[in-house]
């Protein structure tokens, strides 16, 4: 039962837009199948369960001393934040602002998912269909953001059926942009996510995941963060560009030679695009001005903290910026930002140095997750990090031992 609850966790994993119930924004499938897929463990696999509920209890030990330091700071010492800070919340249950209770409740379904999903990579579950399942429920992922486009192109209306999208108070959480190219209007792709740029989020380390593995599922997920039109996907194309540029003089000439052969085809849409690339990434469009902005404004406003809480927060899920660099550093200081980076990059670099393709594909993954993140968005509860995490470090300790190949 126990592997059911999992698979069922790794095929809805990526989608983070439909609730089960409209009241609550986190009560998505893949949480509540991440609990399920602990408490079967429990009944299964009770030495497992316990493995991982000593590691749980631990971490949850760690961040409760580390949030009641921020708490407590809070209440000794005065802020003076600037208005552009974007509290999550400003309702409060005993001094803490209710909006650290549900964030700390969203990470640590995640941290579940990841021990879960780690044990049973290291208790040698079928790992080919772990990622049989994940790859399955992506290409559905990507099947409804086509037939979104699609839809709009022939019915000039959004194809949308799915009515448990209304969560929180703004009512407001499946974002519906447009564009025009060459008077074609046009609908930015979103899939089952909330916004195209969480799409470009979710989609971007797939792609050069793929790519790496010489899978031809990373031609989808590239066409459809084309549609995303999304400045998120910018750093998923550069890294792919990257790995390209990398691999042989082959591949870059024909690279090069497909790429004018479309621009050639489709001139007036490649200008457009070019154009529209350059201007988002000078930071002169809307979105990049108001997230300069706000970095600036969350980062400074960690800067002029006292000195507890530039090293341990004001409190994990106190702000929400449009980066999570800013966003971690003022919601949990140098400690947790260095926490979140150990986590992800620390098993890449002898991954990179394996030898194993599946092994460089997640850590280059990994590494597009976490620049993304950093830059782009400020969501760590998107499944997608904590499962190429989980990958990452049952390689690390598998190839500990093993001798590192230089290439």
């Amino acid at each position: 039962m126990r592997k059911l609850f999992l698979f069922c966790t790794l095929f809805f994993m990526n989608i983070q837009s439909f609730v089960l119930s409209t009241e609550i924004k986190g009560l998505l499938i893949p949480n509540i199948t991440t609990l399920l897929t602990f408490i079967a463990l429990a009944i299964s696999a009770p030495k497992r369960f316990s493995s991982i509920t000593v590691k749980l209890v631990l971490t949850f030990f760690l961040f409760f001393i580390w949030q009641s330091i921020a708490v407590v700071s809070q209440n000794i010492f005065t802020n003076h934040y600037s208005t552009l800070i974007r509290f999550l919340s400003d309702d409060s249950t005993f001094g803490i602002r209710n909006s650290v209770i549900t964030q700390s409740a969203y990470l640590f379904t995640c941290i579940i998912f990841f021990l879960v999903l780690y044990h049973e990579l290291k208790s040698n579950i079928e790992v080919d269909n772990v990622k049989k399942i994940t790859k399955i429920g992506l290409l559905f992922y990507i099947a409804f953001g086509f037939y979104e486009f699609f839809y709009f192109i022939i019915f000039k209306n959004f194809g949308d059926f799915i009515s448990n999208r209304i969560t929180g108070d703004d009512f407001t959480y499946g974002l519906l942009q447009l564009y025009t190219i060459s008077g074609q209007t046009l609908f930015r792709v979103k899939s089952l996510s909330g916004e195209p740029s969480m799409l470009a989020y979710t989609i971007s380390p797939f792609m050069v995941y793929y790519f790496v593995l010489k899978e031809k599922t990373w031609i989808p997920c590239f066409i459809l963060l084309m549609l995303s039109n999304s400045s998120t996907a910018i750093f998923g194309i550069a890294v792919l560009l990257f790995i390209i540029a990398k691999r042989s003089i082959y591949y870059v000439a024909t690279s090069l030679t497909i790429a004018s052969i479309a621009y050639i085809i489709f001139k007036n849409e490649a200008n457009y695009i070019i154009e529209s690339f350059l201007y988002k990434i000078s930071g002169h469009g809307v979105s990049g001005t108001d997230r300069l902005n706000f970095f600036v404004a969350h980062f400074s406003s960690w800067l002029d903290s006292n000195f507890i809480e530039i090293f341990f927060g004001h409190g994990f899920g106190t702000v929400r910026s449009t980066d999570y660099l800013s966003t971690s550093l003022f919601n949990t200081g140098i400690f947790g930002f260095l926490t979140v980076t150990f986590l992800m990059l620390f098993p890449c670099n002898r991954l990179l140095r394996s030898g194993e393709e599946d092994k460089i594909a997640v850590s280059i993954a990994l590494i597009t997750s976490y620049i993304i993140l950093m830059v782009s968005v400020p969501e760590l509860f998107y499944f997608h990090i904590w499962y190429f995490s989980a990958f990452a470090w049952h390689y690390y300790y598998e190839t500990k031992y093993a001798p590192i190949k230089f290439t």
